[in-house]
């Protein structure tokens, strides 16, 4: 049915531009529109407003923990990160790129490029149980853009007044300490 009224409108408007030659045609009306199906539409979910929801800070532990990054004899960072026992995190970042200052006379131009992402979540009842993940990234050296990573991914405990020292490839080393 629907078909039929669109082939009509299709035909008469051909029927008004071949009778009007030279002169641009009105277009003719519309026809009709006509509903065939009507298709119910559901209800929008409800809002959920932050002051309904419920969270319960009973048994979160937050602590921080004083960490230093050392790598290929200096520092690297040091500061204080603060987390909890129950997965949330904290996390350091920091990155530098330059033009390499070995490659000052060199036809090509070569970056060097430097990065440090230390990431620390606690877990446990008390928070004790950490897992700390580390990466340097540096320049390899020479006349390039060629970098050396070192990674440090481990999981221990650290109880409150204590500290631990965390060593990896290339000279790497963090020293975690949790304050009383």
């Amino acid at each position: 049915m629907l078909f039929s009224v669109l082939m009509a409108a299709a035909a008469a408007n051909s029927a008004v531009v071949a009778a009007s030659p030279g002169r641009p045609a009105a277009p003719p009306p519309l026809p009709p529109i006509e509903v065939v199906e009507s298709i119910p539409v559901a209800p929008p979910p409800p809002l959920l407003v932050a002051s309904q929801a419920r969270f319960s800070a009973e048994g979160v532990v937050i602590f921080p923990v004083i960490v230093e990054v050392t790598g290929a004899g200096e520092t690297l960072w040091s500061g204080r990160l603060v987390l909890s026992n129950r997965g949330f995190g904290a996390t350091y970042s920091a990155n530098q790129t330059d033009a390499n200052p070995t490659c000052a006379e060199a036809t090509t131009f070569a970056t060097s490029q430097r990065s440090l992402r230390v990431s620390l979540s606690g877990s446990a009842q008390d928070g004790q149980r950490l897992r700390l993940s580390v990466n340097w990234v540096r320049p390899a050296g020479g006349c390039g853009s060629d970098m050396s990573t070192v990674g440090i991914e481990r999981t221990f405990d650290l109880a409150r007044g204590k500290a631990i020292e965390v060593r990896g490839d290339g000279g790497l080393s963090v020293r975690l300490t949790r304050p009383r």
